[in-house]
């Protein structure tokens, strides 16, 4: 129940923000789904892949891991990687940055949003939680993304 308020206080806060217009919110069905992540296919030639381009409020996860996700700038993403603790570089802030002061939900890293055209990279390692006291597994794992952003 404790959870559910918790939660229920986020989505109110988030809805706040995303009503004035100062930060995109994945949609709804995203926002509990496991690691999958709600990316459309660009356009290409024929017989080529192309860039992945997120919808907008979309969800960066585990699954983009090495790949390039565009964006057009004004657009956002949330960075869901999982609830180990993570620790997130992006090379050039001044293209892709952190949205400030927004609390996400468990499992994920940060709001994000593309503010200018450029390419940029997101790096990120994850560390397992351990409770002090307790034997912790010695891991390290890495996440890296590119991030193309696309004038308007």
């Amino acid at each position: 129940m404790k959870a559910r308020t918790i939660a229920s206080l986020v989505l109110g806060a988030s809805l706040a923000l995303v009503g004035c217009g100062a930060v995109p919110m994945p949609p709804a069905s995203s926002a509990s789904s496991g690691t999958a992540s709600s990316q459309t296919k660009a356009p290409a030639a024929p017989g080529e892949g192309g860039p992945m381009i997120p919808a907008s409020g979309t969800r960066v996860t585990m699954a983009d891991n090495g790949k390039t996700v565009t964006l057009h700038v004004g657009q956002g993403f949330l960075l869901a990687l999982g609830d180990q603790q993570w620790s997130v570089t992006v090379a050039d802030q001044a293209v892709v940055a952190r949205v400030p002061n927004v609390m996400v939900v468990r499992g994920a890293q940060g709001l994000y949003r593309a503010l200018k055209a450029g390419t940029t990279t997101l790096q990120a390692a994850g560390r397992p939680n351990c409770s002090p006291g307790q034997a912790c597994p010695m891991y390290i794992i890495g996440f890296h993304v590119t991030l193309q952003v696309l004038s308007q």
